[in-house]
């Protein structure tokens, strides 16, 4: 087995149709939705606990809290009343945004409400792989860098261990995240391949067929875009077949071959 190619969305369909069975579109919809839950009430301590110590000037973060609280709230009933449904990839981006700003409301890279931007790195990475993941964990800890140097006084060093210490953690953490939820996924696409491909054993099919459609299922997963497959029967000359996928597999004369 030679070359590489990328498998087309067709053929990808009946396998994601299984890891959506190993790992459901709801389940990861009904945890984010417990996630937003959990961080509005985070977020309304904080406030409490800020508006108690007269820390900052509350109006504009109760209405950050006001706004977060309705999106949650939307969120959060649509879920409960379309279990079935998945959320898109830009509502965890919108999370993100959300968890960022109220970071920076309320204390920046060493606040509390910053231990929730992992969260969506987590169900990203679960759903769509480690390049989307790895990204949202760079463009999260990129923009808490910069909350954490706007934040600080005059005289204050840029690259103090305070500022730098929270973000690189979220990188690390968010790295670990993409790679163990991709090696998941991948995992989960492969144990459908096999479990199709065990489908594929017809008597009613030649071997020649029964392998050309396993080697096509293969291709799902692995770089191959030819291969050559050789049958050799007591009593009888070689037969010899190619395919230049996704074209059908044709038999080479014997001075061909």
């Amino acid at each position: 087995l030679v070359g590489g190619r990328a498998a087309s969305p067709g053929e990808h369909a009946s396998v994601i149709a299984d890891i959506d069975q190993t790992f459901p579109a709801p389940t990861s919809t009904r945890l984010a939705a417990a996630v937003r839950l959990v961080s509005c009430f985070a977020a309304a301590h904080i406030v409490l606990q800020l508006y108690l110590a007269h820390q900052r000037p509350l109006w504009l973060l109760l209405m950050l809290l006001i706004l977060f609280t309705v999106y949650v709230g939307a969120l959060y009933w649509r879920t409960v009343r379309d279990s079935a449904s998945q959320e898109p990839q830009v509502v965890y981006w919108v999370d993100t945004l959300w968890f960022l700003g109220l970071t920076a409301m309320t204390g920046g890279p060493h606040s509390h409400f910053s231990f929730f931007l992992p969260f969506p790195v987590l169900f990203v990475s679960l759903r769509w792989g480690f390049a989307p993941g790895i990204t949202m964990a760079v463009c999260s800890t990129t923009i808490l860098l910069v909350i954490g140097v706007l934040g600080t006084g005059l005289g204050t060093p840029v690259l103090a261990a305070d500022i730098l210490l929270p973000p690189i953690a979220l990188l690390v953490l968010g790295y670990l995240i993409a790679t163990w939820a991709n090696s998941a996924l991948v995992l989960s696409r492969r144990l459908a391949s096999l479990k199709e491909i065990d489908s594929l054993f017809n008597p009613r099919l030649n071997i020649e067929q029964i392998i050309d459609q396993v080697v096509r299922k293969l291709a799902t997963l692995y770089p191959v875009h030819k291969y050559a497959l050789v049958l050799v029967e007591a009593g009888n000359p070689a037969r010899v077949f190619r395919a230049n996928l996704p074209d059908r597999i044709t038999r080479l004369s014997d001075t061909d071959a």
